[in-house]
């Protein structure tokens, strides 16, 4: 399927180009994106080329997007076509991705895929990702109510 995704293509470039995503298989989802989510410090991390880990340039970032299943596999029971859904992002492209949330539309493994629960909109539910992200430090960190803490990140998660 012919989408659009926004891509690094260099240290510092950003584009937006035309890519293709495969035909869902049995157990997968073509999810439509409606939402993705941006997380400054780590997708400027990532568009400096200093993400451990992260693919060879050119690459789809993004590593949180809300939107609706368009087609499911042969095999997939949890969710149905319409369903409102989160995912970090397609798990399969003609292009690199570095989580690849940064796209039109995006193949996933039906068991990676969260529904939205109804009330709760997609531009809400995208953000749940960086939630998360803080919970778990405040969690692993523990910090108790007379300790000074410091919080490093250049993004929404280190506010």
């Amino acid at each position: 399927m012919k989408t659009q995704a926004i891509v690094f293509t260099a240290p510092d470039a950003v584009a937006v180009i035309d890519t293709t995503v495969p035909e869902p298989g049995d157990n997968d989802v073509l999810i439509e994106t409606v939402y993705s989510c941006v997380s400054p410090g780590t997708e400027l991390r990532c568009l400096s080329g200093q993400q451990n880990g992260a693919p060879a340039f050119p690459f789809v970032p993004g590593y949180a997007l809300c939107g609706r299943i368009r087609q499911v596999g042969a095999n997939v029971q949890n969710v149905r076509e319409g369903d409102a859904v989160f995912c970090t992002g397609t798990q399969r492209a003609e292009v690199n991705r570095c989580w690849g949330g940064h796209i039109g539309h995006a193949v996933v493994n039906a068991g990676v895929v969260f529904p939205v629960p109804e009330g709760v909109s997609l531009h809400t539910a995208v953000l749940t990702k960086l939630a998360a992200i803080c919970l778990r430090g405040a969690k692993m960190s523990r910090p108790l109510p007379w300790e000074t803490v410091a919080v490093i990140g250049l993004g929404t998660v280190g506010h």
